[in-house]
């Protein structure tokens, strides 16, 4: 009943599987620019300058897990 009531009100998933609520995220604090996430960007949701931390356009973001999984710096997170 706890993880229903969070789904509907707090809009998050503990487990990380609900792509309708999950948004990612890139922390400018560890990302250096590196563009990798970008280059697998399968909707190319991800935009920046090399060396400067990158960030993801969420209404372009298909949720796919693929800057998370290449990510070397673990510099994106899900929410």
């Amino acid at each position: 009943r706890d993880e229903y009531e969070e789904h509907l009100y707090e809009r998050k998933c503990k487990a990380k599987v609900c792509k309708d609520i999950l948004t990612f995220t890139i922390d400018p604090e560890v990302c250096t620019g590196c563009g990798l996430c970008a280059k697998k960007c399968p909707t190319e949701a991800i935009f920046g300058e090399k060396r400067q931390p990158h960030q993801i356009i969420e209404v372009k973001c298909s949720k796919c897990g693929m800057c998370f999984e290449t990510c070397r710096l673990d510099a994106v997170q899900v929410n």
